[in-house]
């Protein structure tokens, strides 16, 4: 099941490979999401039933962990899911803009040889 909609995903993107960006996403947006929300359907189930302390469940924890990192794109995105898991508050009418501020604030008062705001920033948009 999984080994066939992985390669209904290939198909599409090698139809895609030499469209515009924007017909890309139309076509994404019509033939793959359908592919990745069953996909994500099954690894639900799938995760639900399996034994917490399992490989299984592990590896669909890590499926599922990387596919919504996948989801989230700008920093609205990033700071919806920094709220949903609680890893961030802000009282401000535009949230993502605050934290883009801050993200930044933070690239930029980085030294080359502190590169630890890479890991903090990937993990925040990975949603871990």
């Amino acid at each position: 099941m999984i080994l066939e909609w992985i390669r209904q995903l290939y198909d599409i993107e090698d139809r895609a490979h030499d469209w515009s960006v924007d017909t890309r996403r139309e076509l994404r947006a019509r033939e793959a999401n359908p592919v990745l929300d069953k996909n994500e359907t099954y690894l639900t189930e799938l995760q639900r039933t399996a034994l917490l302390k399992s490989s299984l469940y592990k590896g669909v924890t890590y499926a599922r962990n990387q596919a919504e990192s996948k989801k989230a794109r700008g920093a609205r995105q990033v700071v919806k899911v920094a709220f949903e898991k609680g890893y961030w508050r802000s009282s401000g009418k535009t949230p993502h803009t605050t934290a883009y501020a801050a993200l930044i604030r933070e690239i930029s008062t980085s030294t080359s040889s502190n590169l630890d705001w890479w890991v903090d920033l990937g993990q925040l948009h990975a949603g871990v």
